[in-house]
């Protein structure tokens, strides 16, 4: 089971391991921006679309 810490896309917060943030860039004709989503690190996501595994 893949865990949200595993993928490329989380982020650790500085204050707390266990919590993160789902960053994914975004862009239209326009200009580029990033999407944020709070997680936790143990959240599960075989579900997810956009799961990328981390490089070692």
């Amino acid at each position: 089971m893949a865990q949200c810490k595993d993928c490329e896309r989380f982020y650790v917060l500085e204050e707390d391991d266990s919590r993160g943030d789902c960053i994914q860039k975004g862009k239209d004709e326009r200009q580029a921006y990033f999407y944020t989503k709070p997680v936790r690190a143990e959240h599960e996501a075989d579900g997810c679309d956009s799961f990328h595994p981390r490089k070692n």
